[in-house]
């Protein structure tokens, strides 16, 4: 789950970097353009998330269980192989 809830978080702030690339885009016809580093929005969305998860509708996600445990270690073993394998030429 806690996969999931990173990849949520990485989608949600290239989400907003796209959107904010195309504000900016329909605003250089003269008008001032506003740059805002990486940081600026991570602060941003993080405390956007914070409010979010604040808020005593917000549902926690389930905590990983021995299933997700099998697919992580499974991924592992599998990503490990195939580099071995590359190493010694078997796969090019």
């Amino acid at each position: 789950m806690l996969f999931s809830s990173t990849w949520f978080i990485l989608q949600s702030l290239l989400r907003s970097e796209l959107n904010h690339d195309k504000h900016r885009s329909k605003k250089r016809g003269g008008s001032k353009v506003e740059n805002k580093t990486i940081e600026e929005i991570i602060y941003e969305e993080t405390d956007k998330r914070l409010k979010e998860m604040e808020s005593p509708g917000y549902q926690f996600p389930k905590k990983a269980d021995e299933k997700d445990v099998i697919g992580i270690v499974a991924a592992i073993v599998i990503n490990l192989l195939l580099i071995v394998l590359c190493m010694m030429g078997v796969i090019v």
